[in-house]
């Protein structure tokens, strides 16, 4: 006679990270970015640009200005949350940007990505893993 353990649903869990991911994106796309009257969103367009316009008023530019940002706003939420992630930043004409929570989530149970394609072909995708 054999026992089986029963296997933990994880299924709330995964919905919730889900939306989190979701509005995380969301959020930090239209956030203000410390940079005149530009969202974030301006920033990635500009960043994705041959010869970027935008120069911030901490002498930052668009690029710059969302490395600062992302590594903050990641500060106030999901680090003090404890959440392991994920994130990864294309934007054309650029390396990518990552992000990853430490420890990070190689060995963890990792939801599929939340992906916000942006226009001028820049992407963000953002991994929760519990």
């Amino acid at each position: 006679m054999s026992f089986n353990r029963p296997v933990p649903d994880t299924t709330r869990e995964d919905i919730a990270n889900m939306q989190l991911s979701n509005n995380f994106l969301s959020t930090l796309l239209e956030s203000q970015a410390d940079c005149g009257q530009h969202t974030f969103k301006d920033l990635l367009q500009d960043a994705s640009l041959m010869s970027p316009a935008i120069k911030c008023e901490n002498d930052k530019t668009s690029r710059e200005q969302i490395d600062i940002m992302t590594k903050d706003i990641l500060d106030k939420t999901l680090n003090a949350w404890n959440k392991g992630y994920e994130l990864k930043i294309t934007i054309p004409n650029n390396a990518p940007l990552t992000y990853t929570s430490s420890p990070d989530c190689s060995k963890k149970r990792v939801i599929s990505p939340a992906r916000y394609p942006v226009p001028d072909d820049i992407v963000l995708e953002l991994k929760i893993c519990h």
